[in-house]
């Protein structure tokens, strides 16, 4: 039947480390059988939860410690969804902050940043990706790391600390992203923050995580050097809100990041 032969090969692909199959590979597979039957075959081991849809025609195997959730943690099918969509990607954000050893990183939520054009978010059993889009990904600034079913690719806790602040509305704000940065100290190497790093980003978030790191967390050191670096490349401070949805009214100057402190910046340390 084609049920148990389909089931024997997920089970092979779960031998070797593999927790996903795209509808594509199961085809190939199968090229005996028509499309109809192998989809028909695909929609009963997805009612039966053996497996589950998570993009059109990618699908993640269920093994029987993740078969009540219904939904394996998206850090050991992302990197086989990314190339399936030869997308390059990071996770980025709380994700990556988990890898390093932050502990706000909600389990039900990840973040993967990808080059346009943008996805969409996926929802499905309870878990959330999120996907943000930017130009270009430097895989300069990223790293490899195992995971149980391969590897993943995850932003340096440098690049890490910038996106938390470019993208912290994504993330409950910066009360929430200078906690996490707090975090995230034993994590950053000073050669990370790169000129060739900080040029890679957008200097209005450089200059609120200066800020952050120089007058919120007490992390001197680093925020000179993020001052350094900047300096020498010669890119321009231009006067910017530490907020920019909130008004400015009677809100002072901070002269050497050129933030103008429109709020009041508590990290949960």
């Amino acid at each position: 039947m084609i049920k148990n032969r389909l089931n024997h090969w997920i089970e092979k692909l779960q031998s070797f480390g593999r927790y996903s199959f795209t509808l594509e590979e199961a085809r190939s597979e199968f090229v005996a059988l028509s499309d109809e039957a192998v989809q028909a075959t695909i929609s009963r081991l997805a009612i039966k939860k053996k497996i589950r849809s998570v993009f059109r025609g990618f699908y993640i195997i269920l093994p029987p410690q993740y078969a009540g959730m219904g939904i394996l943690p998206p850090s050991l099918f992302i990197d086989d969804l990314m190339n399936s969509l030869h997308r390059s990607y990071y996770a980025g954000l709380l994700s990556a902050a988990g890898f390093y050893g932050s502990s706000h990183q909600k389990p039900q939520e990840f973040f993967v940043i990808t080059e346009f054009p943008v996805l969409r978010n996926t929802v499905t059993a309870g878990i959330k990706i999120n996907y943000l889009s930017r130009n270009e990904i430097n895989n300069h600034f990223l790293r490899r790391l195992k995971t149980d079913s391969g590897y993943i690719t995850v932003s340096s806790p440098a690049l890490t600390a910038i996106d938390l602040v470019q993208y912290n509305h994504r993330i409950g704000g910066l009360n929430r992203a200078s906690t996490v940065l707090s975090e995230l100290t034993d994590a950053f190497n000073l050669n990370d923050f790169s000129s060739d790093l900080l040029n890679y980003s957008t200097v209005s978030a450089i200059q609120r995580l200066g800020y952050i790191l120089d007058e919120v967390l007490d992390l001197g050191e680093i925020a000179q050097k993020i001052y350094h670096e900047l300096e020498s490349s010669n890119r321009k401070f231009q006067h910017i809100r530490l907020n920019p949805a909130k008004d400015v009214k009677n809100s002072a100057v901070n002269k050497k990041w050129k933030i103008i402190v429109n709020m009041e910046v508590n990290p949960d340390i």
